[in-house]
């Protein structure tokens, strides 16, 4: 089972990489040419191929949470939920791709390009777009830890569930990290009665005060663990399962 060690262990982890990240930054700054000359050889503003890259983003992310919309709705009007296996091979079918790997850019590649054109129009745009902007809510912030904890855990199964699955290695994460969302966002609707679409927003909302709340801090850092699990055991299916349960 996915674990509260793997929580901790992740979590000191987690600090060592920020460290490692914030170096890596400085270095960044001061002389990573061959860096930027490298994403830049790979792709530029020049030839509209930025906006192309990020009109393909956006439209990739609208395929994705309409298809999640989809599916979770199927599962609730049949009261029954797809396996971790039905809910992949439904993902899969829909080929979403990640435009990064498209043109062989890392996300640090993206980066320093958003950075280098950061004043564009389009760019800001597009960026806020691919964040979410905007929206009010009639949900507290309890309310809001309250479904993100329950979705937390539900996550945690169904990943479980999905690395206990043959051939993982053969399997993208990509389509992977939709699967679990489908599945787990239609069992914790189903507890709440609360779509998932309503709890992103209210996120959006009440953003001042979440990130100044260790609750959902913590749910937050603990979300992003998870699926890093799941990712090393799709990049390296011979990493050891944790034996204690999350929260237990």
């Amino acid at each position: 089972m996915l674990s509260s060690g793997l929580l901790r262990n992740s979590s000191r982890d987690a600090d060592e990489e920020e460290s490692t990240r914030i170096e890596e930054k400085a270095a960044a700054s001061k002389g990573t040419a061959d860096s930027k000359a490298q994403a830049g050889s790979k792709i530029s503003k020049e030839g509209g191929t930025v906006q192309q890259l990020l009109t393909e983003m956006i439209h990739v992310e609208d395929l994705a949470k309409r298809l999640v919309r989809e599916l979770v709705d199927e599962q609730l009007a049949r009261k029954s939920f797809l396996s971790a296996e039905e809910a992949y091979v439904r993902v899969d079918a829909a080929q979403l791709y990640d435009p990064l790997e498209k043109y062989g850019l890392s996300v640090e590649d993206f980066e320093n390009m958003i950075t280098e054109f950061q004043g564009d129009p389009f760019v800001m745009q597009a960026m806020a777009t691919l964040a979410g902007v905007g929206g009010t809510t009639s949900m507290s912030v309890s309310q809001v830890i309250e479904c993100k904890e329950v979705l937390l855990h539900q996550m945690a199964a169904v990943v479980q569930s999905f690395c206990e699955l043959p051939g993982l290695d053969e399997k993208h994460f990509r389509a992977a990290s939709v699967a679990v969302k489908v599945v787990a966002c239609a069992m914790a609707e189903a507890k709440l009665a609360v779509k998932s679409e309503d709890v992103d927003t209210a996120v959006r909302a009440l953003q001042a005060e979440l990130v100044q709340n260790a609750q959902f801090v913590e749910i937050h850092k603990q979300t992003q663990q998870i699926m890093g699990y799941l990712m090393g055991r799709i990049m390296a299916p011979k990493v050891a399962a944790p034996k204690e349960d999350i929260g237990g």
